[in-house]
């Protein structure tokens, strides 16, 4: 039956932000981020990548472990720098142990106190969506990039 395969992987995009700063190819610095993530999949630069710096990379996931808020890599002359990844349109998971598949208050660490939450609702980036009209909107507000 199918509700006996155990399903431990999910694909899903990271958005990271400012890896045109390094000099690097942005799609293998991209690939090393996704890499640190899980298995890197693929890497998407929309257009929204010059107007804030973002690229999106999609990672194949193994939901048994936390999910990461930064990312180290070593870039031009062995130098390390920590990016600050976001998850776009996450499942649910806990903001106490990071693991998807549940909250904090059905997490088996838990319970947790609001000072212990090392995760939470700013891992979750917003979607960005193309309309008809040539607008990008984001949430509620629109903006034309026209």
């Amino acid at each position: 039956m199918l509700t006996d395969v155990p399903l431990f992987h999910i694909p899903n995009w990271t958005r990271v932000y400012d890896l045109s700063v390094l000099g690097q190819s942005i799609i293998k610095n991209a690939q090393k981020i996704g890499t640190c993530l899980g298995t890197y999949i693929d890497v998407e630069m929309g257009q929204h990548s010059e107007l804030d710096r973002a690229i999106s990379i999609q990672v194949m996931y193994d939901i048994k472990q936390p999910l990461k808020s930064t990312v180290s890599i070593k870039v031009n002359e062995g130098r390390v720098i920590d990016f600050d990844v976001m998850y776009e349109r996450i499942p649910i998971f806990s903001y106490g142990c990071g693991v998807i598949g549940h909250g904090e208050k059905d997490c088996n660490d838990g319970p947790y106190d609001d000072d212990e939450l090392r995760f939470g609702e700013w891992l979750r980036a917003s979607p960005w969506k193309i309309t008809k009209t040539g607008h990008d909107t984001v949430g509620k507000w629109m903006f034309n990039f026209v």
